[in-house]
C-alpha cells in the first residue's frame, strides 16, 4: 500500500486490502454466531492478524476474551497450551540493549 499511495487509485488498494479481512469476519460471524464469547474472541484474533500495524496492545484485545473462552477451546495435544502461552510470552520480550 505505501508504494502505491502516490499513485491514482490510493482508495481503491485501501479497501482491496481490507477485503478479505472484511470477508472473513463475515465468515466468522455466520460460523460462530452461537457461541458470542468465543465468537468475539475468533474475530478479535483474525481483525489482529490481517491489520496493517501489530502492536503489542493488540494482543490484550484478546488475551482478555482467554478466560471466557478458555473452557470451551479444544487443543490437538496434551501441553500445547504452554507451548503457546510460552511462544506468546518469547515474543514479547525484549533482549537487553548491549553497549
Amino acid at each position: 500500500m505505501y508504494l502505491v499511495s502516490d499513485g491514482p487509485t490510493p482508495a481503491a488498494v485501501s479497501l482491496l486490502a481490507f477485503l478479505p479481512q472484511l470477508v472473513l469476519l463475515t465468515v466468522l460471524s455466520a460460523k460462530f454466531y452461537r457461541d458470542l464469547p468465543f465468537c468475539l474472541f475468533v474475530q478479535t484474533i483474525a481483525f489482529v492478524a490481517f491489520n496493517k500495524v501489530i502492536t503489542s496492545q493488540y494482543f490484550i484485545w484478546y488475551i482478555t476474551f482467554l478466560p471466557i473462552v478458555w473452557p470451551t477451546v479444544r487443543l490437538p495435544a496434551r501441553g500445547v497450551g504452554g507451548a503457546v502461552l510460552a511462544a506468546w510470552i518469547g515474543t514479547q520480550v525484549r533482549a537487553p540493549r548491549l553497549g
